[in-house]
């Protein structure tokens, strides 16, 4: 498993100051009832451009209708980790939804 960044809130300005527009591997969770000092994954995604892809989540044109329901929420935070090359990425990602089963994960719950 690669290294992540600990978890910030999502938020558009968070992403823009914070997130590379590096290609890697992002979570996307939600605080747990009761904990809030634990994430629960709800979605796991590659990109060549992180910063790209998560504000593209942020917005009305996100065609995953599980994730643009917790995304109106306002309530999730962000992980990720860069990795330059596409094979990897796509090994992370599949054993990272794998691990986690994250509900918005389409192509793992189908």
């Amino acid at each position: 498993m690669a290294d992540y960044t600990s978890y910030i809130k999502y938020t558009e300005d968070n992403v823009r100051s914070n997130v590379p527009e590096s290609g890697g591997v992002y979570k996307i969770g939600k605080e747990k009832p009761n904990d809030t000092s634990k994430v629960s994954v709800v979605y796991v995604g590659k990109s060549d451009n992180l910063q790209r892809r998560l504000l593209e989540h942020l917005s009305n044109t996100e065609s995953n209708d599980c994730l643009k329901k917790k995304v109106s929420s306002g309530n999730l935070w962000i992980a990720w980790t860069v990795i330059s090359g596409s094979a990897q990425r796509t090994a992370e990602e599949t054993d990272r939804i794998e691990h986690f089963s994250p509900e918005c994960n389409t192509q793992h719950n189908s």
